[in-house]
């Protein structure tokens, strides 16, 4: 059994779970000597699982896409093989209408054959939710590798793997204990950096603005400066709208502001998208934006739901927005 990103872990039938090591894993970080081989491919959730009493099982991942392998060595024989999954990221702060469905789809295979094909998470068990498969492969050769060939939307992601022989006499073969301790590593990295290069806040994020001018409109406006900021006035006409191309890093939730002013004198609801690059709508939601004194505001929201690295598209609109202006959008 295989913590897939974490470390040795007895779950509460008292079954060890051996930590996630180079002996058995690799990704694409090692193809480079100088890097941390687990880079950018294993993450942690503090989230509340649904299905396990084992949290800790599937609140570490390792994740990506071709270079991700597992390589087991084992006697040639036939394998039950069960394979844990959850969907830590998309669904995140969404409702009971929320629809992830599509956005992570990934094959599993065993030494080369596909095992589950277009394995969606989400669809399987939502958000946060266990999800077991089980499979079954004779291995020739004295190695089982479990890898991921395609990746068709997202990446792969997998939160742990037990590997059982239908043959009683077969015994695995186990590696001595490692050096290596995701926990420690984790801390190491704080220790190590000097306290000059670290943010005072150690959440802290680097904020990217989009300016309203620069973004595509409809419907009847003017572009003007007020109070030192130049902004986009929405005048009275149908289907206003304005839509700003983002792009993002790392996966993660992101804040979304909107510097705006609202001049009607009383509240006004907008409709807000925020779409990914094959348009496909990750959040829709009904942004209501109080009335300002002739003062910019901001009014913010997430994505909500952790996003990939890519390109997205944040969409607002109404059929009326005279009175409304935006000076930017800021991300971070």
């Amino acid at each position: 059994r295989i913590n897939c990103g974490g470390d040795d872990y007895t779950d509460s039938f008292g079954q060890l779970w051996m930590q996630d090591n180079t002996h058995y894993s690799r990704s694409w970080a090692a193809n480079f000597k100088e890097l941390n081989p687990y880079l950018a491919s294993q993450r942690t959730t503090n989230d509340p699982i649904r299905g396990s009493r084992d949290w800790k099982l599937f609140q570490h991942f390792r994740f990506g896409r071709h270079q991700l392998e597992y390589n087991f060595p084992v006697a040639d024989g036939t394998y039950r093989i069960e394979l844990y999954f959850t969907e830590p990221w998309h669904g995140t702060g969404g409702s009971a209408s929320t629809d992830c469905e599509g956005l992570r789809i990934f094959d599993v295979a065993v030494n080369d054959s596909v095992v589950l094909d277009d394995l969606d998470i989400w669809a399987e068990s939502g958000h946060d939710g266990v999800c077991k498969k089980v499979v079954y492969a004779t291995v020739k050769g004295g190695i089982l590798k479990i890898h991921f060939p395609e990746v068709k939307a997202g990446q792969g992601l997998i939160s742990g793997i037990a590997i059982a022989s239908v043959e009683a006499n077969l015994q695995p073969t186990l590696f001595p204990a490692s050096n290596w301790n995701w926990e420690k590593a984790g801390k190491e990295v704080m220790e190590k950096t000097p306290k000059e290069l670290l943010p005072e806040d150690k959440n802290a994020r680097i904020s990217v603005a989009y300016e309203a001018e620069a973004a595509t409109l409809k419907g009847k406006f003017r572009k003007k400066e007020h109070r030192k900021q130049t902004g986009v006035f929405f005048e009275k006409g149908k289907g206003n709208s304005i839509e700003w191309n983002v792009s993002t890093g790392l996966a993660q939730v992101y804040a979304l502001r909107f510097k705006y002013m609202n001049t009607t004198g009383k509240p006004m609801p907008v409709l807000m998208k925020f779409i990914d690059s094959k348009g496909v709508v990750l959040k829709e939601d009904i942004l209501t934006f109080p009335e300002t004194p002739d003062k910019w505001k901001m009014m913010s929201t997430t994505t909500g739901t952790f996003i990939n690295a890519g390109y997205y598209k944040v969409l607002l609109s109404a059929e009326n927005m005279e009175g409304l202006a935006f000076d930017a959008l800021d991300i971070q």
